[in-house]
């Protein structure tokens, strides 16, 4: 009876430590309890962001109660980003700039890899010059397990626990997103991108137009189409079979619009005047959800709203816009 006794306690004490371990899984890269800012601060890889935290007074910021999971560029990726803006150091880049940045590595969720989406957007708690209160939106694709952000910066170590989140180690510094780069980050705006990056052959040369989504000192609407509503506007009896190359510079200004506009600021019957020349305008229907009509009196559905970028914002649409060519 006492071996068998002995046996039972043994078990318990085996659930026991198996119980525990299983509550703190999350917790066993990281055994200091240390929040965000502590394992910064601590690794021998993220020197440059402990540096950079401590320059722009984020280190509180990440080191308090919170809910927070960061994406932490290592020193090879922050000497490569140094490198390629002709900085010498980390104290070379303006103050203010450098903590958008770094902003833009953190969302306000606490978001195990697992959590993130397969394929979409993120809210960063970086903004850009486009809109004071909208922050910037990260892309976040999953393939074969590897997680990419913004169509370039790659996750190599994932889920290190945080008393306040969790810190993913990236390859990468993550710039701020132009229109230009959700759009290359999104495989859906793959054709998009390709029409808008065209300097010959069908589609004709759109460098003015690349240049004018990059450069642009006043905020830009882009509704974007999807490829396979570029297929459809291209092929078969689609509407710009045959377009010249100034007919799809009127097709993609077709897709432009001023101003920061954000899907919760359109109403029924809203006329958009587009960047047309002459101005061609679209219409506002929210009969059913958010749609964009043309005048071809075609109507397209808005399926990815808001997507912020430093520059302007973007609402995936799944139609190309037919205007008069």
């Amino acid at each position: 009876m006492r071996t068998n006794g002995l046996k039972f306690l043994g078990l318990i004490a085996i659930f026991t430590i198996f119980t525990f371990s299983c509550s703190d899984i999350d917790k066993t890269l990281n055994s200091n309890d240390d929040s965000i800012s502590q394992i910064a601060q601590t690794n021998p890889n993220l020197t440059i962001l402990a540096a950079a935290l401590e320059r722009t007074d984020l280190v509180n910021t990440l080191d308090s109660e919170g809910t927070y999971t960061m994406f932490a560029p290592t020193d090879t990726a922050f000497n490569t980003y140094l490198s390629a803006n002709s900085y010498v150091s980390i104290d070379d880049v303006p103050v203010a700039a450098l903590k958008e940045l770094l902003l833009n590595h953190v969302i306000g969720q606490v978001k195990k890899t697992i959590e993130l989406p397969a394929s979409g957007y993120v809210k960063t708690l970086a903004k850009g010059a486009a809109s004071s209160t909208n922050t910037l939106s990260m892309y976040v694709n999953i393939t074969g397990g590897i997680v990419k952000l913004n169509g370039g910066a790659k996750v190599t170590n994932a889920n290190i626990y945080a008393t306040n989140g969790f810190m993913n180690i990236v390859d990468q510094v993550i710039g701020l997103p132009s229109i230009v780069t959700h759009v290359s980050a999104n495989p859906a705006f793959d054709t998009l991108e390709s029409i808008v990056k065209s300097t010959s052959g069908t589609f004709g040369d759109q460098t003015a137009i690349a240049t004018a989504l990059t450069t642009n000192v006043t905020p830009l609407t882009v509704f974007a189409p999807t490829n396979t509503s570029f297929e459809n506007a291209t092929t078969g009896t689609g509407f710009a079979v045959g377009a010249t190359a100034s007919q799809f510079s009127t097709v993609l200004l077709y897709h432009v619009t001023g101003g920061n506009v954000e899907s919760s600021t359109l109403t029924q019957d809203m006329i958009v005047p587009m960047s047309t020349i002459p101005v061609q305008n679209v219409t506002i229907d929210l009969v059913g959800g958010k749609k964009v009509k043309d005048q071809a009196n075609f109507s397209s559905s808005i399926f990815a709203a808001d997507i912020q970028c430093t520059n302007g914002i973007i609402h995936g649409v799944a139609r190309v816009l037919q205007p008069a060519l």
